[in-house]
């Protein structure tokens, strides 16, 4: 199949998942890749690699200086010991500027480049997925957001935590951010404090996209934190929430957060209907209550 691949001169964008676990086929692919030259958009996926692996993908990434958009990972082994390299070569892409990075660990190996990355100063949007995100590496971060002020999408998925304080920092530093995205399974108190902390210091947020699993005891609490989040930030225009529910006590406080809205234009979100159902008082007054929101497309 490889084979019969001619990747042409013109070619902008490619995007590989090989769902495979011999390490020869993604070298295949990757060999067909090293011809090309003009690519913007590149990611590969779900991909075994092997240290000729790296070599060539590293080697590929270098010949297309132009690249602005790369996703990298995740990568088989699960203790994948090449990620400083791929690292190292993308600092050297000038012209990056959407980067997404799954299964990082942040060793000492690979700290370095990450920090190199986070100060380039066009670099817009940072996606992390399933990362190990240190107090080390939102300081990375931390640093960008401070001196560049460039990232305006910020994209977080399932990331372990280390230091939650720094991650708060981090949030709060980025003015210039317009787009963010968590999705976190089995939340704490502890996490939505801080991200709800986090949101105070957003002010420019357009888009928030939130799917929270709440597996406490405090989910009511936690509800009345994240939308007390949500008013500090005025300026949104679109909010999603997945996967945790407003219930019905809460719906004084959700209409109290609407109207702080006054630009949104989207909403997705679910209420847990009150014990007689839709027909139920509260839940008819919130549903002509959302219907009635003025800029509601």
């Amino acid at each position: 199949i490889v084979d019969q691949l001619h990747f042409g001169p013109y070619l902008q964008g490619l995007g590989l998942t090989v769902l495979t676990k011999l390490p020869v086929v993604t070298r295949e692919f990757l060999r067909a890749v090293l011809g090309v030259r003009q690519l913007t958009k590149f990611s590969l996926k779900f991909a075994t690699l092997d240290q000729a692996c790296v070599e060539m993908l590293t080697e590929a990434l270098l010949q297309n200086p132009h690249l602005q958009r790369v996703a990298l990972g995740p990568f088989a082994p699960p203790d994948f010991p090449y990620m400083h390299r791929l690292l190292s070569a993308l600092t050297h892409l000038e012209e990056l500027s959407s980067l997404e990075i799954v299964a990082l660990e942040y060793e000492r190996e690979e700290s370095g480049h990450f920090e190199r990355l986070m100060l380039k100063g066009k670099l817009q949007a940072l996606n992390l997925r399933s990362c190990r995100i240190t107090k080390e590496m939102c300081e990375a971060m931390l640093e960008n957001a401070l001196l560049k002020s460039s990232i305006t999408k910020l994209y977080l998925s399932d990331n372990k935590f280390v230091d939650l304080a720094s991650f708060v920092r981090v949030l709060s530093a980025c003015k210039q951010l317009l787009s963010l995205r968590v999705h976190q399974q089995k939340i704490s108190e502890e996490f939505v404090e801080c991200l709800a902390d986090g949101l105070h210091g957003c002010p420019s947020l357009r888009e928030l996209h939130l799917s929270l699993t709440d597996t406490s005891s405090n989910k009511s609490t936690n509800m009345q934190k994240i939308l007390a989040g949500i008013r500090q930030c005025p300026q949104l225009r679109c909010l999603s929430m997945d996967w945790i529910a407003v219930p019905p006590e809460m719906y004084p406080e959700l209409r109290t957060s609407m109207l702080a809205l006054t630009h949104l234009e989207e909403l997705a979100i679910e209420l847990v209907l009150p014990p007689d159902g839709p027909w139920d008082p509260k839940a008819v007054e919130m549903d002509q209550f959302l219907s009635r929101l003025p800029n509601l497309k």
